[in-house]
């Protein structure tokens, strides 16, 4: 379901992204990422003290209610109807035009491929848990911790980084990780500056 949402999201985001003045794109985009890296902020200590308290299904519960209070604002979202639609065919053609083109499938191929080496570690996750012996709220604390640099970066982009070439923006922020990847040694050699 967030999958679902969060892609009929970028979609309505992407059609009204496209009446932005030339000097202004992207804006509406990452305002919307900032908003949800917020949102994120709030529901991850909150749901780690409601689990806390009353366990497993008040989460659940919690997480399947608070969506329900978005359906009133779906009338704000108004559709044309009797509109003149493509064929499956004409339409298929057309997203094939469109990824054979260099501009898009180039930048495509690259996130591809620059996602699939980022590897979520979950043995990571298992060793500060039962080597360094963190506890399910300190995890969740660099969840939280995650979630406002996730944040930050957005709003870093927004302010600063989007008059940068996405080549610039690219080979920066890996180096940046690469090094904060690195910085995972000397966690693991016990190094941590008194933190």
């Amino acid at each position: 379901g967030f999958w679902l949402s969060d892609v009929m999201g970028d979609s309505i985001v992407a059609e009204k992204a496209k009446l932005e003045p030339e000097s202004s794109r992207g804006h509406l985009h990452s305002t919307c990422y900032a908003c949800r890296f917020i949102g994120l902020m709030i529901a991850a200590p909150l749901c780690t003290v409601i689990y806390s308290k009353y366990g497993p299904q008040a989460v659940v519960y919690l997480r399947a209610a608070l969506p329900s209070l978005i359906l009133p604002l779906i009338y704000n979202l108004k559709e044309k109807k009797d509109i003149e639609i493509a064929s499956t065919r004409e339409q298929c053609g057309e997203i094939w035009s469109t990824v054979c083109s260099r501009a898009v499938w180039q930048p495509m191929g690259f996130v591809y491929l620059y996602n699939v080496l980022q590897v979520g570690n979950a043995a990571w996750k298992q060793f500060l848990k039962t080597v360094l012996n963190f506890t399910s709220n300190q995890l969740n604390s660099l969840l939280v911790v995650a979630y406002v640099l996730l944040w930050l970066g957005v709003m870093a982009y927004k302010k600063f980084f989007i008059t940068w070439s996405w080549r610039s923006v690219y080979i920066s922020t890996t180096l940046l990780n690469g090094i904060f990847s690195a910085l995972q040694i000397l966690l693991i050699q016990g190094i941590t500056f008194g933190l």
